[in-house]
């Protein structure tokens, strides 16, 4: 089903057109899109400026997956401090795994001093 409604997005939006696009949600959806090559060529660094535009605006599913790329290398350079930031904006939002991941990061020191308090804390709010 998601699949179905990322390939009527991409389909639905002519290259040319999409740097008119100023919702957040798209712009994810647009990234997903590149990210995982439904109705767009696979384009990891596509996917990462996709996911920018939207973490910007605050979308915390976004500010997870750009953490992702920066701890990954996803269509970018591993910058362990990057993917701290944005796991934090995202877990700071609720958003579940970004707490998780943002624990992990405490946890074993990835882009932030090690603090087993932090990131018990950060675990905790995940499961919760």
């Amino acid at each position: 089903e998601e699949r179905s409604r990322l390939e009527a997005i991409a389909m639905s939006l002519l290259q040319e057109e999409e740097e008119s696009i100023t919702d957040a949600q798209v712009q994810f959806d647009l990234g997903k899109c590149y990210h995982y090559g439904i109705g767009r060529e696979k384009d990891l660094k596509q996917a990462h400026e996709w996911y920018k535009k939207a973490a910007e605006q605050g979308l915390a599913t976004a500010q997870f997956n750009l953490g992702l790329c920066y701890q990954t290398g996803q269509g970018v350079d591993i910058n362990d401090r990057q993917a701290f930031e944005w796991y934090k904006k995202a877990a700071e939002q609720g958003h579940a795994i970004g707490q998780n991941n943002l624990g992990g990061c405490y946890n074993q020191g990835v882009g932030v001093e090690t603090d087993t308090k932090q990131a018990f804390e950060w675990y905790k709010k995940a499961a919760e």
